[in-house]
């Protein structure tokens, strides 16, 4: 019983951790330099886009002001300027942070 009580705990980690990542993005993202350096540096390095997928970018008060850009270009499989234009899988990551973190 101790391994699905692990288990059970593991993934409501999980999802506060998505949950968390998806508020920093939402709220965050754009508007305050460490957190912009700090999300774009996991995204970067853990190969993912948003908290639970690219979508998540949607949603954010950064995409109202990225101008063309759909994604961050750190969620690019090839980081240049203005690489996030494009979000179709050959070129972006889909996979969300929450799930390269668990």
């Amino acid at each position: 019983s101790g391994g699905i009580a692990a288990y059970a705990y593991r993934k409501e980690v999980q999802s506060e951790l998505v949950s968390m990542l998806n508020q920093t993005i939402i709220k965050d993202y754009g508007t305050f330099n460490s957190t912009t350096a700090a999300v774009d540096s996991l995204q970067t390095n853990l190969q993912c886009c948003g908290a639970e997928s690219y979508q998540d970018w949607q949603l954010t008060s950064w995409s109202s002001s990225s101008g063309r850009n759909k994604v961050p270009d750190s969620c690019c499989k090839t980081v240049s300027k203005f690489c996030g234009v494009r979000d179709h899988p050959s070129n972006i990551y889909y996979t969300g942070c929450g799930e390269k973190l668990s």
